[in-house]
């Protein structure tokens, strides 16, 4: 029998969209895994939820108090048996033959991460893209992973978990773990997985159904924590891409992740009624984005971007 793979999933208020994300776990064509959810600290009736399926001895619950989703991923990987784990996340769907074509690919080249394509569903519009690399690919050395990482950024979910299966021991011995992090958990997370990296797969095929914009989300809300934790990011991989000596090939992505986050702050102030745009403009993010060359900006809309910030009109932005 192929190897157990462990789907993680923390859960915090998805009562209307978990069965949906259970049944396509359930509906796999490949049948040796195991689930385990971790509430952690719902207030509705997720826990009601879990005892419709309790019969299936595949599915594991457990409750925590609330601490946040990377914390709860980490209490669900210490539980997990598996050789492989998938970080999934509950408002989402898997397509049914996701693990049947990953996992023996993952056992014939013993890869430490194996990354697939999706699709975006946006939950208000309905509009879906689709993301996916050109080819399957397998890269087996460190310097060979560093350029291609880069790579990732092109297909869209470089940052996330819910795209990638990452083999147990590998995370294990290299410490990686997520951190308490309200926001952002999942980037600084695999840009830690990154720089450890030896080698990984990239598997052509749609195999993740991601939706956006669902009402109650994360992604709806106004955080505050959200651009200190952004900032932390591109901190960090600022000092990954020149501990790689990297700094030229990743300068683009990393120069219009940077106008990214004045940008996404910037519509979140706007969700604050009677909150100044001024303390983000005396921001020191803002003022060196003042000083990013148009050379360094891939993509029309960022070089928009770039050119709104150095004119000092992101006020306008809504």
């Amino acid at each position: 029998m192929l190897p157990l793979v462990s789907i993680v999933l923390p859960t915090f208020n998805v009562e209307d969209y978990l069965k949906r994300c259970i049944f396509s776990i359930l509906n796999q064509t490949y049948n040796n895994f195991e689930v385990i959810f971790v509430n952690d600290g719902s207030t509705d009736n997720t826990e009601e939820l879990f005892h419709q399926f309790s019969l299936d001895s595949r599915l594991q619950f457990v409750t925590k108090k609330n601490e946040g989703s990377g914390i709860a991923r980490n209490y669900g990987l210490a539980r997990a048996k598996g050789k492989y784990i998938y970080f999934m996340d509950p408002d989402d769907e898997l397509k049914n033959d996701l693990f049947s074509d990953c996992i023996p690919l993952l056992e014939k080249e013993n890869s430490e991460m194996l990354v697939f394509g999706f699709e975006k569903v946006d939950s208000y519009t309905g509009k879906v893209e689709f993301f996916n690399t050109d080819k399957t690919a397998v890269f087996e050395d460190e310097e060979t992973v560093r350029d291609q990482i880069i790579n990732l950024s092109k297909i869209k979910g470089i940052n996330s978990v819910w795209n990638k299966i990452y083999r147990k021991d590998f995370l294990i011995n290299n410490n990686l773990f997520f951190t308490n992090l309200s926001t952002g958990q999942d980037a600084e997370f695999n840009w830690k997985v990154y720089d450890a990296l030896s080698n990984f797969i990239e598997k052509k095929g749609i195999y993740y159904r991601y939706y956006t914009n669902r009402a109650g989300s994360a992604q709806t809300k106004f955080n505050p924590e959200t651009f200190y934790n952004e900032v932390t990011l591109l901190r960090q991989m600022e000092s990954v891409t020149k501990k790689w000596g990297r700094q030229k090939e990743y300068s683009q992505l990393v120069k219009n992740y940077h106008l990214n986050i004045l940008f996404k702050e910037a519509k979140n102030l706007r969700k604050v009624p009677g909150v100044s745009l001024m303390n983000l403009k005396n921001h020191h993010l803002y003022k060196e984005a003042k000083k990013i060359p148009f050379s360094q900006i891939y993509g029309w809309k960022q070089w928009l971007k770039l050119l709104i910030i150095k004119l000092n009109l992101i006020n306008l932005v809504s």
